[in-house]
């Protein structure tokens, strides 16, 4: 048999150089806290989890690519925190202090990141490929679910001070979410996005 020659295609793949943006500081003082926060008028069984909220600055595309935080000194024992990736649902809009329901939120994440936390201090998530941010968000919202049914193990994010992008959100076991009122409490975390 007689050998053939044939050329192959050339494929030429542009692909966009992306750029690092950083909300928060890893690198920062941060502030213990004595205490994890609790809920005041919820009924028996509910309990906060923590909760942030980051603004989003308006970029042609975004893709949230790790996930940093600060475990304060107050943990006394390992827990499994399932980390969620919400926004807002398209026209909805979000204001300190009100009470919204999970229903108006999508998620990012295709199944919770579940992480093991056994120590205080800062901590990484990958996330398994990066997370593309839906344009038009203006608030992104990370959720920090504790996988136990009580808040026995005292896990708390520690403080950073005044941030303009990072606020203190919460979200109840019963569904209901928001940002606290005016709070000065401003979790220790990082969050690096990927840029266009």
């Amino acid at each position: 048999m007689k050998a053939k020659e044939f050329e192959l295609p050339v494929i030429a793949i542009n692909s966009t150089v992306l750029s690092e943006l950083k909300i928060g500081n890893a690198s920062g003082k941060v502030r213990e806290v004595s205490n994890p926060i609790v809920t005041v008028r919820g009924s028996k069984g509910e309990f906060y989890r923590y909760t942030i909220r980051v603004k989003i600055p308006k970029k042609k595309q975004l893709y949230l690519d790790e996930i940093k935080f600060y475990v304060s000194k107050v943990l006394e024992e390992k827990v499994d925190v399932s980390i969620r990736i919400l926004v807002p649902k398209k026209g909805f809009q979000i204001y300190q202090g009100k009470i919204n329901s999970i229903k108006d939120f999508s998620e990012l994440l295709q199944g919770n990141k579940v992480v093991e936390v056994s120590k205080p201090g800062w901590m990484k998530v990958n996330l398994d490929g990066s997370v593309l941010i839906p344009e038009g968000v203006k608030d992104l919202f990370i959720v920090f679910d504790l996988l136990e049914n009580e808040p026995k193990s005292k896990f708390a994010l520690a403080d950073q001070g005044v941030s303009k992008d990072i606020d203190l959100g919460f979200y109840i076991t019963g569904g209901e979410i928001g940002v606290f009122n005016s709070d000065k409490f401003h979790p220790a975390v990082e969050l690096t996005f990927l840029k266009e």
